[in-house]
């Protein structure tokens, strides 16, 4: 029985730690004197990783999810400092430029609807 319960303890650590990884957050550090930058990683099945990118007001930041499959796999959205209200929301392959209204960290989630891990590049400028 002990023997039983070391292994079932073993089994919940592992699947908490299976749990805990599906849903990311990393800050975005930019190359010393860099504004942009490019970020691929893999998101795990109807996982997803959310970027923190500090940014000031009146900067511009344009960004674009790369993805090479169905444009429904990656849902993205973008919610800026001291709120939760999403200020865009889209699919990958777009596009976008933000103008920055509120200094902080604005947080840039990007979510893997599918049953499978995918790879995704986010381009990251921020002038």
């Amino acid at each position: 029985m002990k023997k039983f319960n070391s292994i079932l303890a073993i089994l919940f650590l592992f699947a908490g730690f299976a749990f805990a990884q599906t849903n990311k957050t990393e800050t975005v550090k930019f190359a010393r004197g860099a504004s942009d930058a490019m970020l691929t990683r893999t998101i795990p099945a109807n996982g997803s990783i959310t970027f923190v990118i500090n940014a000031r007001a009146g900067q511009t930041m344009g960004f674009t999810v790369g993805y090479d499959f169905k444009d429904s796999d990656i849902v993205a959205s973008l919610v800026p400092p001291r709120t939760t209200n999403v200020t865009w929301s889209g699919g990958p392959k777009e596009t976008n430029e933000y103008e920055i209204q509120d200094s902080g960290n604005h947080k840039l989630k990007v979510k893997n609807t599918t049953k499978k891990p995918i790879t995704m590049t986010l381009y990251l400028d921020i002038q």
